[in-house]
Formats: structure tokens, C-alpha cells, sequence
């Protein structure tokens, strides 16, 4: 741990000291990623900043949400599906990258870097933007859960 010279204290780096890590589904991009349990403000601007610019690039629809906050695709009309066929295109992609950089704290995604965050091949990024979107959503829609929090354990009372 770094200390600060000035007042002795621990210096605070990008990583956060309480955070998750997430294993990657993608098969082409094995690995973790690590997202923090709260977004600082800076983070939460830059993610609704990136959603706000994606959003302009789609029809005006509204999503209904199961209570894990993945969307219930039990209600999908047309529009819906339109949506989707948007999310996998590029410029959507451009737009969501980032709020997706200023809320990761890691990448240990083999033979991957962000700061060249591939376009191709697209089916594996789209299933990588998907994923880690996903992700930080329910992050920034999580209300209750308390992060790390251990399970209370029975007393003998």
C-alpha cells in the first residue's frame, strides 16, 4: 500500500478497496474484469453521459426489468427487437465505451487491451459490450444489497 508522504495515510488508487471481480463469458476474451460495488461520481456521470449518447441512436422504447435487473424478455415487441440489432453495431458500441472505461477498474482479458478495444471479430464484441453493459447496470441500479456485507450469523441469546 502507498502512503501518502505529506500526512502519512494510504493513497487511494483506481482500484477500490472493496470491489468485484467478474469472469468474462467471452470465449475469445478469457479472463476477469474488475468493476467496483459503488460508482464514484465521476463514474456514475461518465456511465449516464455514454447511455444518454447511446440512447440517441435508438427508438424511443421502454424496457420492463426482472428484479435482477436483466431485462424481462418475456415483454419484447418490434421496436424491441430493433433495439437489440442496434446494440450490436458500432456506433452504439463507440458511444458506450466511455462510461464501459471509467467503470472498470481492471482488465485481465487475455490478449485484449482497452485502450485498443477490438471491433472484431463482432460477434465476440458484442457478446463483451453486452456483458460487461450488463454488468455495470446492475451496479448502478442496485439499491439494496449492501456490498460485501456478511451474513448475519445466529446468536445464542
Amino acid at each position: 500500500m502507498d502512503f501518502s508522504p505529506v500526512h502519512n495515510l494510504p493513497v487511494l488508487t483506481r482500484r477500490a478497496a472493496m470491489s468485484k471481480v467478474l469472469t468474462s463469458p467471452v470465449k475469445r476474451w478469457p479472463g476477469t474484469i474488475t468493476i467496483p460495488d459503488f460508482l464514484t461520481f465521476d463514474q456514475a456521470m461518465a456511465w449516464e453521459e455514454a447511455l444518454s449518447n447511446g440512447k440517441k441512436l435508438l427508438p424511443e422504447i421502454q424496457f420492463e426489468y426482472k428484479d435482477d435487473g436483466s431485462i424481462d424478455t418475456s415483454k419484447l415487441t418490434e421496436e424491441h427487437l430493433k433495439f437489440f440489432g442496434m446494440t450490436h453495431s458500432l456506433k452504439y458500441a463507440n458511444e458506450a465505451l466511455p462510461g464501459i472505461k471509467a467503470c472498470v477498474l481492471e482488465w485481465n482479458l487475455k490478449d485484449f487491451d482497452p485502450e485498443n478495444f477490438p471491433a472484431t471479430p463482432r460477434q465476440s464484441r458484442v457478446d463483451l459490450i453486452g456483458w460487461i453493459i450488463s454488468e455495470i447496470t446492475k451496479l448502478y441500479k442496485e439499491e439494496n444489497e449492501v456490498p460485501n456485507e456478511l451474513s448475519p450469523t445466529p446468536s445464542n441469546g
